[in-house]
C-alpha cells in the first residue's frame, strides 16, 4: 500500500511535470536518494521524467543516467546497468568527480560479473581521480569497492586494509550514508574467518545502518549472512526467522540470484537437522535460481546440492548437475575456495560411482588447489589484522564504559565530600530515599490509575467507531445494493420498451401507433433515468468521475460516465444491455480508453478503476 501511494504521488508530480516545464533538479535529485534503493520502479518514473528535459547541464544527464545504471543493478539486469553507466560517462569529460563515480559503479557491476581484473583497473583509475580532487569520501567508496572484489576471491590480507582505511574515513566524517555497507563488508570478512560471534555485532550494526538510511535492499541482502552466521551457531530458528524474512524482501525485487543464495543456506539448514527432503527442495530452487542468472555463488551451491544428492542415493542427479557446471564459464571465474569444495565433492560423487579413474584425477586437481590457496591466503596474517581491528573496538567500548564509570565515581566523591557529619549524612540519604520511594509509589499508583481511565475512555471511543464504521459500511452496501438494482431495472425497461416496438412497429401504422411509438423511442432516450442512475452512483462514490479526472485530464464526459458503469463489475454483455449497444462496441470503446489513459493491460485498467471506486467510498464514509 506504501509503495502503491508512492507511485501514485510520482505520478501526480508527472502530471505537474506537464503544465510546469521548469525542472528543478536538486530537488528530484533528492528524491531519487531517498526512494531509488528502497522503492525502485517510482524511482525510474522521476529518471524517465528528468531524462525528458532538453538542454539541461550535463551534470544533470551524467546523474540521472548513473541512478539509471544503479536501478537496473538493484534489479540484477547487470548488462543494462552498464548500458546506462556508459551513458552517463559520456557526460562527465569535464567533470573528474562525476567520472570517477560512474568508474566506482561500473566496478560494482563487473565484481557482480566476476570480473575482478576489469573492476580492480576501473577501481584504480577512480581512486586516482578522488585523490587529485581531494574528494575523501569517494576515496572511502572506492576502498568498499575494492575490498569486496577481494572479499570475493577469498583474499581476506588484502581487502581488510581497505576496508579499515574506508571506515576510518568516514567514522571521521560521520558519514552515516555510506557507512553500514563498509560495516556489512568488513562484517563478511570475520565470517570467512569463522568469527561468527564478532560478525554478528557487526551485522547487527550494518543493519541498523541500512534501516536508518532506508536502503531495504542492502538490508535485506545482508540477512543472508546474518542468518547463516546463526546456523553456524546452532541457532537455527532465528536463522530460520531472518532467511524467511530476507527471501520475501529480496523477491520484490525480483533478484533469483539473491533469492537463490537465501535459499542455499535454508538447504543447509534443513540439511544439518535432518529433512532432507525439505533441503533438497531448498537446493534445487536455488541452484535453478542461480544458473539462471550465471551468479559467481553457483559453483558453491551446486557443490552443496551435489552432496546431499549424494547422500540421499540420487548419484544420476548429481552427475548431472556436476556436467552442467563443467561446461559453465563461471566455474573458471570462481574463487579458489569455490573451486575446491566443488573437486572435493566431485571426486567423492566419482568414488561413489567406482570410477577410479577420474577419482585420481579429482585428488590431484584437489590438492593442486589447496596448493595453490595456501600459497595466496596467508590466513594468520589475515587474522591478526582482524585481531586488531576486534581489539580496537571492544577497547572503544570498554572505554565508553569506562568514562561512564570514572563520571559516576567522580559524581559519588564529590556527593561524599560534601558531607560533614556521616551519621547526619546517612540519616539524611536514608530519609531521602525514603521520601523518593514513597513519592514514586505514589506516582506510579496515580499514573496507574490515569492509565486506567485512559484506556477505558479509548475502548469506549474504540467500540463508538467501530459501531459508526459498520454503520456506514451497511450503509454504503445497501446503497450499492440499491445501485446494482436500479441499473438493471433500467437496462430491463430499455429491453421491454425495445421489444413493444419491435412487436407493434411492423403491424400497426395508424396515427395512433406511430404517437405511441414515438413516445416509447423518447422514453428510450430520456436522460432522466441516467440523471437519476448518476445520483444514485455518486452517493456510494464520491467524486468517482472528479477524481479520476484529475488523474487522467485527457478523459471525455462521455469516457468518465462509461469508467462510472465499467466500475459496478458488471459483465460486458450486461454493459451492453444496460447502454443498449452490442458487447462488441464494450470492448472498443474499452481500448479506446486504455488507449487515451496510456494504459496497456486490462489487469491495471481494472485495478485503476477498482482503487478509484474504493478511494471514492472512502471518501463518502468521512
Amino acid at each position: 500500500m506504501k509503495h502503491r501511494l508512492l507511485f501514485l504521488l510520482v505520478l501526480f508530480s508527472s502530471l505537474l511535470h506537464a503544465q510546469n516545464p521548469k525542472l528543478n533538479f536538486a530537488e528530484k535529485e533528492r528524491t531519487l536518494k531517498k526512494i531509488v534503493a528502497s522503492n525502485p520502479d517510482s524511482a525510474r518514473v522521476i529518471i524517465k521524467q528528468i531524462l525528458s528535459f532538453k538542454g539541461e547541464h550535463d551534470t544533470v544527464y551524467a546523474s540521472t543516467y548513473i541512478f539509471y545504471g544503479y536501478y537496473h543493478n538493484l534489479k540484477a539486469n547487470l548488462d543494462s546497468a552498464l548500458y546506462y553507466y556508459n551513458k552517463a560517462q559520456t557526460y562527465t569529460d569535464n567533470y573528474p568527480n562525476f567520472y570517477a563515480r560512474v568508474l566506482r559503479n561500473k566496478a560494482a557491476v563487473y565484481r557482480k560479473k566476476s570480473d575482478y581484473t576489469q573492476s580492480l583497473a576501473l577501481l584504480e583509475i577512480a581512486e586516482n581521480k578522488y585523490k587529485a580532487t581531494g574528494d575523501e569520501t569517494g576515496l572511502a567508496m572506492v576502498y568498499g569497492e575494492i575490498a569486496s572484489n577481494y572479499n570475493q576471491m577469498v583474499k581476506s590480507e588484502k581487502s581488510i586494509p581497505y576496508l579499515l582505511k574506508a571506515i576510518a574515513i568516514l567514522e571521521k566524517k560521520k558519514d552515516k550514508v555510506n557507512l553500514p555497507p563498509l560495516k556489512q563488508n568488513l562484517a563478511n570478512t570475520y565470517m570467512t574467518v569463522r568469527n561468527f560471534a564478532f560478525a554478528i555485532d557487526l551485522y547487527k550494526e550494518a543493519l541498523a545502518g541500512f534501516k536508518a538510511i532506508n536502503s531495504t535492499k542492502n538490508y535485506y541482502l545482508t540477512l543472508i549472512n546474518y542468518g547463516d552466521c546463526h546456523i553456524y551457531l546452532k541457532k537455527n530458528a532465528e536463522a530460520k526467522k531472518i532467511l524467511l524474512e530476507a527471501i520475501r524482501g529480496l523477491e520484490k525485487y525480483n533478484d533469483s540470484e539473491l533469492v537463490g543464495v537465501a535459499l542455499s543456506k535454508l538447504g543447509r539448514l534443513e540439511n544439518d537437522e535432518g529433512d532432507r527432503t525439505q533441503a533438497l527442495s531448498y537446493y534445487k530452487s536455488a541452484y535453478e535460481k542461480m544458473r539462471s542468472t550465471n551468479s559467481s555463488k553457483l559453483l558453491r551451491t551446486a557443490s552443496e546440492y551435489m552432496t546431499v544428492l549424494r547422500l540421499d542415493g540420487k548419484l544420476a542427479t548429481a552427475m548431472t548437475v556436476a556436467e552442467e557446471i563443467d561446461r559453465n564459464p563461471i566455474r573458471e571465474k570462481s574463487n579458489l575456495e569455490d573451486k575446491l569444495v566443488y573437486e572435493s565433492e566431485k571426486t567423492k560423487l566419482y568414488q561413489s560411482k567406482n570410477d577410479e579413474e577420474k577419482v585420481a584425477v579429482g585428488l590431484k586437481n584437489t590438492v593442486a588447489l589447496l596448493d595453490t590457496l595456501s600459497k595466496n591466503n596467508d590466513k594468520a596474517e589475515v587474522m591478526h589484522i582482524q585481531a586488531q581491528y576486534q581489539n580496537a573496538y571492544q577497547q572503544k567500548q570498554s572505554h565508553m564504559l569506562k568514562q561512564k564509570n570514572e563520571a559516576l565515581v567522580e559524581k559519588t566523591e564529590v556527593e561524599r565530600n560534601k558531607k560533614v557529619l556521616p551519621a547526619v549524612a546517612a540519616t539524611s540519604v536514608f530519609l531521602v530515599i525514603a521520601v523518593m520511594y514513597r513519592r514514586k509509589k505514589k506516582n506510579h499508583r496515580l499514573k496507574v490509575r490515569i492509565a486506567k481511565a485512559d484506556k477505558m475512555m479509548l475502548q469506549r471511543k474504540y467500540e463508538k467507531e467501530k459501531q459508526i464504521n459498520q454503520e456506514l459500511k451497511s450503509d454504503i452496501k445497501s446503497k450499492q445494493s440499491e445501485l446494482m438494482s436500479n441499473a438493471m431495472t433500467l437496462a430491463s425497461v430499455q429491453d421491454s420498451i425495445n421489444l413493444i416496438i419491435k412487436m407493434y412497429g411492423d403491424n400497426l401504422q395508424t396515427e395512433d401507433i406511430d404517437a405511441i411509438k414515438a413516445d416509447l423511442r423518447e422514453l428510450i432516450t430520456d436522460k432522466d433515468y441516467w440523471t437519476l442512475f448518476k445520483k444514485r452512483f455518486d452517493e456510494v462514490y464520491a467524486d468517482f468521475q472528479e477524481n479520476l479526472l484529475k488523474l487522467y485530464p485527457q478523459l471525455t464526459k462521455n469516457d468518465l460516465f462509461f469508467c462510472s458503469i465499467l466500475s459496478l463489475n458488471l459483465s460486458s454483455k450486461e454493459t451492453a444491455k444496460l447502454l443498449q449497444v452490442s458487447p462488441e462496441s464494450i470492448v472498443k470503446k474499452k481500448y479506446r480508453i486504455k488507449k487515451r489513459m496510456e494504459i496497456e493491460s486490462e489487469k491495471d485498467f481494472e485495478t485503476i478503476l477498482a482503487a478509484n471506486a474504493i478511494s471514492s467510498k472512502i471518501n463518502k464514509a468521512v
